[in-house]
C-alpha cells in the first residue's frame, strides 16, 4: 500500500503492508482453505522485504522480467519491476539473499514471465525463439506470459499461440506442454528429484502442559519450505491473526503458547496451519476448539 492508503496508487513496500498481507492470507486460509504456492509480484516488483517474505513460505515465483530488448528509457521498468541484472533465459534459478536478481542459495525458484497486450516487457517473437533455444539446449524451459484480468484476453492469447506455433516449426526436437505454473516449475527444475521425496505432511493438535494450553504442529513427512509453517487464527469475535511459532524441536515440531500474552484457547473459533515444500506440494490442517 502507498503511504496515503489509496488503493489505485502503485507501491512496492511489504514492510509497510504486513498487516494487510497477513489479513489477506489468514482469511483465504481460514475461510477458503487456500494458501499460496506460487507468486507473480504486482508490477513484477521484488525488493529485499518481499524477497525475504516469499522465502519464508512460497517456493515458486514468476516475477523475473529481464528482456533481450533495450527498455532502459522506460522509467517504470526500474521504478517498479527492476530486472536489469537478472538472467534473460527462460530457466528457473534460485535467487541470492543479497540481490534477488542474481543466482544464489535461497530455497525458492524464480523464473521469467513477460506481458502480452500491454505497453512494455512484451513477449516478442525474439523472446519466444529464445525460450525454444533454451529448451533445446537445457532439456526444458518455461515460456510463461501474463495479461490483465479485467479485459477480454482471447485476442492476445490467440495471437500469442499463433506466434508460438510458427516459431515451434523451426524446433522439431522440442515438444510443448500447456501447463499450470506450479507443475511447470516442478517438472522443469525437479523432474528427477521430486518423485524420490515424500510430500510434506503436517499434524496439528492442542495440548495442555503444566496447565498451559499450546498449539503443537508436527512434521510427519517430507520437509517444510522455509523455517516454519504458517499459522492463522480466527477468534470467536471474527478477528483474524497470524503469529510466529516457537521452535519446539527444530526442524520437525513447533509450538504456540495460548495465554494472557497471546490469546486464551476459549477465545478461538478456528486454527489453520499450512506449509508447502520446495516441490510445490502442500499440507493444510485445521482445528476448531469445542467448549
Amino acid at each position: 500500500m502507498s503511504f496515503n492508503k489509496d488503493a489505485h496508487i502503485c507501491n512496492t513496500s511489504y514492510d509497510n503492508s504486513y498487516d494487510l498481507l497477513h489479513q489477506i492470507i489468514c482469511r483465504r486460509l481460514i475461510d477458503y482453505d487456500w494458501f499460496p504456492v506460487v507468486n507473480r509480484a504486482g508490477f513484477h516488483a521484488i525488493r529485499q522485504d518481499s524477497n525475504f517474505f516469499l522465502e519464508q513460505w512460497i517456493p515458486f515465483d514468476y516475477s523475473n522480467q529481464s528482456t533481450y530488448s533495450d527498455e532502459g528509457s522506460n522509467s517504470d521498468s526500474s521504478r517498479y519491476g527492476d530486472w536489469r541484472r537478472a538472467s534473460k533465459r527462460w530457466i528457473p534459478y534460485h535467487p541470492s539473499h543479497e540481490d534477488y536478481q542474481l543466482p544464489g542459495n535461497m530455497n525458492r525458484l524464480t523464473t521469467k514471465c513477460l506481458n502480452v497486450g500491454t505497453r512494455y516487457k512484451l513477449l516478442t517473437d525474439e523472446e519466444i525463439e529464445a525460450a525454444f533455444q533454451d529448451a533445446s539446449e537445457n532439456g526444458s524451459a518455461i515460456l510463461s506470459f501474463t495479461n490483465h484480468d479485467f479485459r477480454d484476453m482471447s485476442v492476445d492469447i490467440e495471437d500469442t499461440y499463433k506466434r508460438i506455433k510458427q516459431i515451434h516449426e523451426k524446433y522439431q526436437n522440442v515438444c510443448t506442454i500447456n501447463s499450470d505454473a506450479v507443475s511447470a516449475m516442478r517438472d522443469t527444475f525437479y523432474a528427477h528429484e521430486n518423485t524420490k521425496n515424500p510430500k510434506v505432511k503436517i499434524n496439528l493438535k492442542i495440548v495442555n502442559e503444566s496447565n498451559v494450553d499450546k498449539i503443537i504442529v508436527t512434521l510427519k513427512e517430507g520437509k517444510v519450505f522455509g523455517s516454519q509453517p504458517y499459522l492463522a487464527i480466527k477468534t470467536n469475535e471474527g478477528r483474524y491473526y497470524h503469529d510466529n511459532f516457537n521452535e519446539r524441536n527444530y526442524p520437525t515440531t513447533w509450538e504456540y503458547i495460548l495465554d494472557s500474552s497471546t490469546m486464551k484457547l476459549s477465545t478461538i473459533e478456528k486454527i489453520v496451519v499450512a506449509s508447502n515444500d520446495r516441490f510445490g506440494s502442500q499440507s493444510i490442517v485445521s482445528l476448531s476448539p469445542k467448549f
